[in-house]
Order: C-alpha cells, then structure tokens, then sequence
C-alpha cells in the first residue's frame, strides 16, 4: 500500500499528496457508482463538479497535470476497494458551494468571451446560484464576483472592457500623467496618500469656488483634512514634517499638476453624465451618513448601486465602483476604511468620556421604550 504520510517531507508535499487522495478518493467513488443512484442530469451536474474540483486544485498547483494522473490512477485505485472513505460522500456542501461559485465564474467568462452584456449574465448566474444554494442575491453575487477575480486575476467589469478593446477600471478612475512624486524623494510607499490628498484638495478648490460651500463648511472640511493627515503620518502613510524639512520640498507645490488633472476630469464628467454623477455623489453622501449614524455602510452600499444600476442602464459593479470613488474623493477613505476609522473613533471617546457613552446608552434605551408605548397605543386605538 502506497504510504502518502510523507513523513519526511514537507508539509507542503504531505497537503499535495492528501489532495491527490481525496481526488483518488471521489474519482473511485464516480466509477464505482450504480447507475441508478442518480438521474443523468444529476450524474452529469456531478462529473461538471468533478472537473472543476480537479482543476482549481490544479490551477492552485496542488494536482499535476492530467496526464499525470492518470499514470498514478492504476496504483491509487487499488487502495480504495471496500475502504471506509467510501461511506462519505463524495463532496460535502461546502465544497459543492466552493465548486459552483467556479463553474459560474468560469460560465460568466465564458458570456463575456461570446460578447453577452456582463451586467445581464452576472445578474442571470446571481439569481440561479442564489436559488441553488439557498443564499441571497446579493451574496451569491459577490461570490461569484470574489471567485471571478480570484481566478482570472481581475473583476468582471475590468475583464469586459478588456474583451471590448477599452481601458482599464483603474486606468479610466486615476488621471494620466506623472506620478506626484519625483522618483529621487524614495516616496514610493506615500504616492496614494497624496493622490487623496491632491483630489481632496480638487474637490475643495471647485466647492469653494463654485459657492458650494459656506465659509464655515470649508473651514469643517479643512479641519477634517488636518486630521486625517496627521492620522496619515502616524499611521506611516505620509511623511511627517521633520522628513518633509529634510527633504527640502514644497508639498502643495508637488500636488498642484495632479489637482488639475482631477480638476479637469471632474468637469468633463459632469458636463458629460451631470445627472448620474449628482446622484452618485447623493448615494456617497448617503453611505457616510448611516456609518456615522448605524455604524454600518455595506446593504445601504449595494441597494444604492441596485437602484444607480437600475436608473441609469449601467452595471452593478461600475455604480459601486463609482460610488466607492465619489466616496474617497470627498472622504479621503474608502467605504471600508472609513467604517474601520468611525468605529477606532467611537472606541476613543468611549475612553475618554465613559459617562457621555452610557448618557447615550440610557437615552436610547428610554427612546426605545416610548416608541414601543406609543406603538402599544396605537394598536389598541385600532
């Protein structure tokens, strides 16, 4: 019997030949199955399973190569016969999630390669998964989407617009031009905080020039800068001030070219698309409220973009994204971070002032209770 503990081996070795017994595994227990077991589209549903399994783990370099296999299948399929692997199925739920989210992935690819509307067939697979695998919309859309990228290395609008000849998500989101920073200052590591920094300051220059914003509105966003920047240095983002004397630069000076870049951009887009930009920056400002206020952002997110989708015959993933975009521009995070950084605040004031968080407590607490006294009323006024 072929030992596959590999106890001299690596652990990288010995989780390779477990993966080749578990596809000896379910490889012997596909052959060796009555036919009546399952119905033919189900034993087709089944060997679909199978193939996809062995590729992933393939892909992943787990396997060898198919020929390789089948080399090793005389010697592996002896040790399976009247063995107690047999009593387990041949894929547990998880995996059978695990597999499909490939198959789709690969199917959606498949659409896009034949020129179908990305949108659409992420949309069609979404529903025939969630359906499936009992899961909501929206989650098996991000999986899909998650799985997608994982495999092919990037998402699925960015995979479109590749099949379609145009640029890039991230090449079409950032300005082209120069890197804000001269290659001699070694700054690499700070180049995206101060891409955020320049477009936050675009946004500023044309809401102030504009009368957007009132003189008391400004000085709040610019205050809000200040903080951020200073969480910035502390966090290594940018460099702190000793390293900026040292360095002999004019900070403003180096981010001025850019901010004319996204200056200039913002224009074109609403002179373009003003209606969905407004409302994009609506949804955006939408997002940051209910952070600030239920200290949850990712649902709001997604129903934004539905309806973004919805209004305006775009994908769902080009209205997130766009969405997200408007987000860092106006709040210097992203979605996400902005999340991580109002819980990181709520946890500071809480230390520092334990009595206001349990006022705030309290307060909640006794607006709870009148609501339900009150709706208690009212359904006994019925």
């Amino acid at each position: 019997m072929t030992d596959y503990r590999d106890l001299h081996g690596s652990m990288a070795e010995a989780g390779r030949q477990a993966t080749l017994r578990e596809w000896a595994r379910k490889t012997w227990l596909r052959e060796h199955m009555r036919a009546e077991t399952l119905t033919s589209e189900d034993l087709t549903i089944l060997d679909e399973r199978l193939a996809q399994w062995t590729a992933d783990r393939q892909r992943a370099g787990s396997l060898p190569s198919d020929g390789e296999l089948r080399a090793k299948w005389p010697a592996l399929a002896r040790e399976f016969p009247n063995n107690r692997d047999a009593a387990r199925p041949i894929f547990t739920v998880e995996e059978q999630r695990d597999v499909d989210e490939s198959r789709i992935a690969f199917e959606l690819r498949d659409r896009i390669d034949r020129d179908q509307d990305h949108g659409t067939s992420l949309r069609q697979l979404s529903e025939l998964y969630a359906f499936f695998g009992e899961l909501g919309e929206l989650d098996a859309r991000k999986k899909i989407t998650d799985r997608f990228t994982e495999l092919y290395g990037r998402s699925v609008s960015d995979y479109a617009r590749e099949h379609r000849g145009e640029p890039s998500a991230k090449a079409k989101a950032e300005p082209k031009g120069e890197r804000i920073l001269p290659a001699e200052l070694g700054w690499e590591k700070y180049e995206p905080a101060f891409r955020r920094w320049a477009a936050y300051n675009a946004i500023q220059y044309v809401a102030k020039r504009d009368g957007a914003l009132s003189a008391k509105e400004y000085a709040e966003r610019e205050e809000y800068l200040d903080r951020w920047v200073a969480d910035q240095q502390r966090d290594g983002k940018l460099p702190i001030q000793s390293e900026i004397r040292g360095k002999r630069v004019q900070v403003s000076e180096l981010m001025l070219p850019y901010q004319k870049q996204v200056t200039r951009q913002e224009k074109g887009k609403m002179r373009s698309d003003g209606a969905y930009w407004r409302r994009v920056e609506d949804f955006s400002n939408e997002v940051k409220d209910n952070i600030d206020t239920e200290r949850r952002f990712t649902r709001m997110l997604n129903e934004r973009a539905v309806a973004g989708a919805a209004a305006y015959g775009k994908s769902f993933d080009r209205v997130k994204r766009d969405i997200e975009d408007q987000f860092a521009l106006r709040y210097l995070y992203s979605p996400a971070e902005y999340f991580e950084f109002s819980l990181e605040r709520g946890d500071r004031a809480q230390q520092q002032h334990p009595g206001r968080a349990a006022d705030r407590a309290g307060n909640q607490a006794h607006k709870s209770r009148n609501r339900k006294s009150r709706e208690a009323d009212d359904d006994r006024g019925r």
